[in-house]
């Protein structure tokens, strides 16, 4: 059963399915939380509420950002590691600043499919939303976030792993032996 109730500080956890601006009665912008089994009002705006998550781990937001060019270089749309000491990434349905965006956790979307010009999100929580894009554009949104979080959880195992320039690339491939040429290692 979902209960609603209002709180003034929150730190995004891996029981978050979905957080997304909405005003209050005195018509201040909040932030909506969807948890597994409940739902509530935090009394700060969405970037704020992901900002002191970011904060509370000894990071900002800014700093979170250039992860993701990693990705792709419009940062304004891409995921956020939102916390790191947990894997927890969350991707916005469009730009940051727009009120009406949804934050996802990419762990609670069981699938989507298209609603018309729309996007039906399944949720894990047994729950669906309608999120206003098109379903070709949310899912990139999505996979964009599941690889953020694959990378991040690489690095937490191994976190001697080097982010190589992806525009430097080497072949290794068989020559005429049926080997690979490993010995490019050695031209260097």
């Amino acid at each position: 059963m979902i209960r609603l109730f209002t709180v003034n500080y929150y730190i995004i956890n891996l029981q978050m399915v979905l957080m997304m601006g909405e005003y209050n009665h005195y018509g201040k912008l909040c932030t909506r939380i969807m948890e597994l089994d409940k739902t509530f009002l935090v009394d700060k705006e969405p970037l704020a509420v992901l900002n002191d998550t970011i904060n509370y781990i000894d990071f900002d937001l800014k700093g979170a950002q250039p992860e993701t060019k990693l990705i792709k270089e419009n940062v304004n749309i891409c995921p956020i590691l939102g916390n790191p000491l947990h894997s927890i990434c969350a991707f916005p349905s469009q730009a940051y600043k727009s009120d009406d965006t949804i934050w996802f956790n990419p762990i609670h979307i069981v699938k989507t499919s298209a609603h018309g010009r729309h996007t039906l999100v399944d949720l894990s929580n047994g729950y669906s939303i309608e999120v206003h894009s098109r379903l070709s554009s949310f899912n990139q949104k999505w996979q964009n976030a599941q690889f953020l979080r694959r990378m991040t959880t690489k690095r937490e195992k191994s976190p001697f792993t080097l982010i190589v320039d992806q525009k430097k690339k080497n072949l290794l491939k068989k020559d005429s032996s049926g080997r690979y040429n490993f010995e490019i290692f050695l031209r260097k």
